[in-house]
């Protein structure tokens, strides 16, 4: 009797580890598919700090170094550094050659993130529904869309997946990630030591854990001071925190992705000690994210992330609420995910059609120039090869440092003549072109200020370039031949 009960308890055993090999298969299978709809759907998004990390890979490629305008002193420019010599090891011949590179490096990165978290979520548990945190991750979070947008957040991702277990190598991928993203310390502080603390390892395993966190981090830092003349991103300078906007960001971010609705799944007494841990971990993001005071960029970018995080928090709570309770959640997440997508997809999508046609329309009236102002500085370095003078500081360490926000910076009053400035490109509403242009027609309060800097100095409106899709356009400002604005 006693081997026929040891018998049925080895085939029970056998037929759940049968099971569990088919389940994470179908989990790979199920992540791969959902990357592939997202890259389709979202294909064409793109933002403006792709093509300064492109411009930026393709100097370092071309032996100029570290530089956004060729002969130009070296400059940070790039929050993650090295994203653009990684870049630069492909030999991108141009801009839109180191552009093309991340797109598909980030492709690779979002299938492969996708896959190892359809598998992982394979081997969880046995409720079906938690195959739905792939719909998440692969197209409606946060993380889809910026698959193919030539950024390195889909890498940051794939580190953060990597570095979603208890051991010393996954502090190490947080460690990484983090060394990239810096906002990313405090999630991956509080999941390296609360992964100690799950496995008992007492605080000298949490100290070896911190130190795998951090050691990229300082290296980096001292790697920027060593370069650059400071151990923080410039973009610290450059675009300084608003907690308002930072408050907004972080709530926005859960809103979109359906985050707090699946993080409700888990809560209370239903969730385990490691979804406690990261549930923290995720809190300390939302946090980090309010105090850097968000981002500039649309989609929600900081968010994507943390989102794998989020994604395992919801996983384990299909396993452990009830059915009706479970399907309630998944359809508020749904909602709160789905429909912001539904209302922003079609214009994303069109993005970077957009912006090419600025650069083939400006090119011409850009021909010439040796000095050009802008504030978005990405699609003006692919229209010229003249050096930018960036209005935001992303790339200009002394306008970085101006009093202001990343669209309002206090000019000084010399800053026109003192650059040499012989053309200008400002966004304005779409009505305006009238052959002449005053500072209020300027949609930003630093082009307002620089058309008051540049019209004494013979400047005049060269020609507009509709921006398709809304109702505002570029207008190009040059100074007339035989003014000396020196």
């Amino acid at each position: 009797m006693q081997n026929f009960s040891g018998w049925i308890a080895e085939e029970w055993t056998a037929r759940e580890k049968l099971a569990r090999r088919r389940d994470v298969r179908l989990g790979g299978v199920l992540g791969a598919v959902s990357a592939g709809v997202g890259i389709a759907s979202w294909w064409g998004f793109t933002v403006d700090d792709a093509w300064i990390i492109a411009r930026i890979a393709a100097s370092i490629a071309a032996d100029q170094g570290h530089r956004f305008n060729a002969g130009g002193a070296p400059v940070d420019a790039v929050t993650p550094l090295g994203f653009s010599w990684l870049l630069a090891l492909m030999s991108p011949a141009s801009p839109l050659a180191a552009f093309a590179l991340a797109r598909w490096l980030g492709v690779i990165a979002h299938v492969i993130a996708a896959t190892v978290m359809g598998m992982r979520l394979g081997a969880l548990g046995t409720a079906p529904s938690r195959f739905l945190a792939l719909a998440w991750f692969g197209i409606f979070s946060p993380i889809a869309p910026w698959c193919a947008a030539g950024m390195e957040t889909p890498l940051i991702v794939l580190l953060v997946v990597l570095g979603s277990g208890t051991g010393r190598r996954h502090a190490a991928a947080l460690g990484l990630a983090a060394a990239w993203r810096p906002e990313l310390l405090p999630l991956a502080i509080c999941l390296a030591l609360g992964a100690a603390w799950v496995r008992g390892r007492g605080p000298g395993g949490g100290l070896q854990r911190l130190g795998l966190v951090l050691a990229p981090a300082l290296t980096v830092a001292m790697l920027r001071q060593t370069l650059f003349g400071a151990s923080y991103p410039l973009a610290v300078l450059a675009k300084p925190a608003e907690l308002n906007h930072g408050l907004r960001y972080a709530i926005g971010g859960l809103v979109f992705s359906g985050s707090a609705a699946m993080l409700s799944m888990g809560a209370g007494r239903h969730l385990g000690r490691w979804a406690r841990v990261r549930m923290v971990a995720v809190a300390a993001h939302a946090l980090a994210l309010t105090l850097a005071g968000g981002d500039w960029m649309p989609l929600f970018r900081l968010w994507a992330p943390a989102l794998p995080v989020v994604l395992w928090i919801a996983a384990e709570g299909c396993e452990r609420v009830s059915p009706r309770r479970r399907a309630g959640l998944w359809l508020a997440a749904a909602l709160c995910g789905a429909l912001p997508v539904w209302q922003q997809l079609w214009d994303a999508r069109a993005v970077e059609h957009r912006r090419l046609a600025l650069v083939e329309e400006a090119r011409p009236l850009l021909q010439g120039a040796e000095h050009v102002a802008a504030l978005d500085v990405g699609w003006v370095g692919l229209a010229t090869a003249a050096e930018v003078v960036d209005l935001a500081g992303v790339t200009d360490p002394e306008v970085a440092r101006l009093a202001g926000g990343h669209t309002s910076k206090r000019l000084p009053p010399d800053f026109a003549r003192r650059r040499r400035l012989d053309a200008a490109v400002v966004l304005v509403d779409s009505g305006s072109t009238a052959p002449q242009i005053a500072p209020g027609l300027a949609t930003r309060a630093v082009e307002q200020r620089l058309i008051a800097q540049l019209l004494p100095l013979g400047f005049s409106l060269r020609g507009v370039v509709p921006l398709s899709g809304t109702t505002q356009s570029y207008a190009v400002l040059r100074r007339d031949a035989g003014k000396d604005g020196g």
